[in-house]
């Protein structure tokens, strides 16, 4: 019966939202990286989609420009640079990650957090995604919310991602704590497909930070661990809000594939 009423009222929430042309942007949140030396490279394309003829004649909301801030952290939750622009209707803005650290005096290698937030309240139309690229391939995944992994105070659950050791594949987590003020120590576990748990030395993520590690960094005996080759990886809980990437790298192709978790 709760869970049925929770539902009606979300429901009726977003209903009403759509009735009156509004849709709440929350803050953006991902990882960007450069890194000549593994060949990776990253942009942020941030586009305002907003079609005049689906708001009511009726409707309060605007369809004129949007204001926003960029801000971009190092690894370590330092901002390293922030911009205050404005978006246009129907407008696309890309964003490469070597030019803003061209523009931030921030030299390659590097990865970190971008934090993309409205000057307005409420505005659905804006979207902004990830791609991740080098000169073999490009890959991406759909639009990363703020506090996303978060179910109830001091409890976050993290989804399992599954690890397939092969001598021509490279696994890699990718992650940003967009907690401002707590630092994320973070254990991962690695999983046999049989059960069997091996759990890694703590990694520590500042806040706002970024962290950005290999499977055979996390677990230098991984393969004697997946012993068939096949397993899982993921978080012991933690109460930190976390946005996280699971990266593999194709050393035959050259080529890079994400997926978040």
């Amino acid at each position: 019966m709760a869970v049925n009423l929770k539902r009606t009222i979300i429901d009726s929430k977003t209903r009403l939202r759509r009735s009156l042309g509004i849709r709440r942007f929350s803050p953006q949140v991902s990882w960007l990286v450069e890194s000549p030396e593994r060949r990776l490279s990253s942009r942020t394309i941030l586009f305002h989609h907003q079609d005049p003829e689906s708001f009511p004649p009726d409707s309060f909301v605007g369809t004129g420009p949007v204001r926003y801030d960029l801000v971009l952290y190092s690894s370590d939750g330092r901002p390293v640079l922030k911009r205050s622009e404005t978006i246009d209707r129907f407008q696309t803005k890309v964003y490469e990650t070597s030019d803003l650290l061209r523009e931030a005096g921030v030299p390659a290698p590097f990865h970190g957090q971008i934090f993309i937030n409205l000057h307005q309240f409420d505005w659905g139309s804006l979207r902004a995604y990830i791609q991740w690229y080098n000169e073999n391939a490009i890959t991406s995944t759909h639009e990363r919310r703020y506090s996303h992994l978060g179910i109830l105070k001091h409890f976050y659950t993290v989804p399992r991602a599954l690890c397939h050791l092969h001598k021509d594949l490279e696994i890699y987590v990718a992650m940003v704590n967009s907690d401002p003020k707590q630092r994320a120590d973070l254990k991962f576990i690695l999983q046999t497909d049989d059960g069997i748990t091996n759990e890694s030395t703590t990694r520590s993520v500042a806040p706002n930070g970024s962290l950005f590690v290999s499977l055979y960094d996390l677990f230098p005996n991984c393969v004697v661990i997946l012993k068939e080759g096949l397993g899982s990886i993921y978080l012991a809980n933690t109460d930190v809000s976390l946005t996280i990437y699971y990266f593999t790298y194709n050393k035959e192709r050259g080529s890079w594939q994400t997926q978040h978790i």
